[in-house]
């Protein structure tokens, strides 16, 4: 009967124990979905999102406005970030046309090999909402060579952002260089 007994409660004590577990292993299945995709709940952006620069053509063939194009800006998380994330920025072309066709302008692209990155990718630490290093762009040659009156654009678009519960921030994600050109 004493076996019985002791057989029973040890039972008993497996069930509750093995509950215990399990409940645990659920709870962090659901936090790692969270964490992942389109659940995650913390929102990586840009918060400025055109930057404006002018240049007029003079007569005698210089300029002036802008003497240099240069464009920084910091990533931003809607919350304090639970890892160090990475967002990588590029250039999207494909905007171009999209952002002509919503305000009505006649922008130009820039060739790529006219512009370049001095930072592509900047790192929000962990516990932070803003990184501390900016994303720099810039045009490389001669501003005289800006000779369209249509202007130019460069649309910069977050391509990737890489950390625990992060998503980019749809609505938020691009940024863009306008260049209006006079003569």
């Amino acid at each position: 009967m004493k076996i019985s007994a002791i057989r029973k409660i040890s039972y008993f004590l497996f069930v509750v124990l093995g509950m215990g577990l399990f409940s645990t292993c659920n709870d962090n299945i659901n936090d790692y979905t969270k964490t992942t995709g389109s659940d995650a709940s913390n929102d990586v952006f840009v918060e400025d999102s055109v930057f404006n620069f002018s240049i007029e053509r003079i007569a005698g063939g210089g300029i002036s406005g802008a003497d240099t194009i240069l464009a920084k800006f910091p990533v931003y998380s809607s919350l304090p970030a639970a890892s160090d994330i990475n967002v990588t920025l590029d250039v999207d072309n494909d905007l171009i046309a999209v952002y002509n066709a919503q305000h009505t302008t006649g922008y130009m692209m820039i060739p790529s090999s006219d512009w370049g990155f001095g930072t592509q990718t900047v790192t929000i630490p962990k516990g932070e909402t803003c990184s501390p290093d900016s994303i720099a762009i810039s045009y490389r040659k001669n501003l005289q060579n800006l000779s369209n009156t249509n202007g130019y654009l460069i649309p910069l678009k977050i391509r990737s952002a890489n950390g625990a519960d992060v998503k980019i921030r749809y609505e938020e994600r691009t940024s863009y260089i306008v260049i209006d050109v006079t003569q």
